[in-house]
């Protein structure tokens, strides 16, 4: 349909990206912020207790920490091998020119912080676009 989202269009990416992703972290940092706090409930051997003082102090529980010392050169080496081939997405260059434009549209520059006002500017920068 005409005026809909497509994939395969770079600037319907980049907008889309440019609009939503404060949420998305967001979001996600909540979810984490939850997941880290929460207490988990005993079951069996499994000991109850909040993931992070398992995953930092595992002595507090009587287990063993196995946390090894490795050589900052091994850690720049896996960096290197795991990193992903660069994402087409929002550089430097693009935000400044987006951030540019959208404080052209409404005279000063807002991050969106709701779901709707994303939208609202998603449909706006695509109409500019």
């Amino acid at each position: 349909m005409a005026g809909d989202f497509e994939t395969g269009n770079y600037k319907d990416v980049m907008c889309l990206r440019y609009c939503f992703m404060h949420i998305v972290k967001q979001k996600l940092h909540e979810i984490m912020m939850e997941w880290n706090q929460h207490t988990r409930r005993s079951t069996g051997d499994h000991l109850g207790g909040i993931p992070t003082v398992f995953y930092g102090h595992p002595e507090l529980q009587g287990r063993v920490n196995h946390k090894t010392m490795v050589e900052r050169q091994d850690i720049d080496d896996v960096i290197t091998l795991c990193m992903p081939p660069k994402q087409r997405g929002i550089d430097g260059v693009e935000r400044e020119d987006l951030d540019n434009l959208v404080q052209d549209l409404n005279g000063q520059f807002t991050i969106p912080c709701s779901i709707e006002a994303a939208k609202d500017l998603y449909i706006q920068l695509r109409l500019l676009l």
